[in-house]
């Protein structure tokens, strides 16, 4: 079985938020767009991610990665 790599990244909620977490899809702002997100609030930078593809969540410091 193939394990992707980790995701980190912030969860947002867009209008479609409960349509979508019914069905276990999450709209995530990768690390890479997180700045110009939090400047922009640009949900367009998010990606759509299917739960079934993580084995947990967990919180991480809201540094940048070195």
């Amino acid at each position: 079985m193939k394990k992707r790599n980790p995701v980190r990244g912030l969860i947002v909620k867009g209008r479609d938020y409960d349509e979508l977490k019914g069905k276990n899809f999450w709209r995530i702002v990768t690390q890479t767009h997180l700045a110009e997100y939090t400047k922009s609030q640009n949900i367009n930078l998010a990606k759509i991610f299917s739960g079934t593809e993580f084995a947990k969540l967990s919180l991480v410091s809201n540094k940048a990665e070195d």
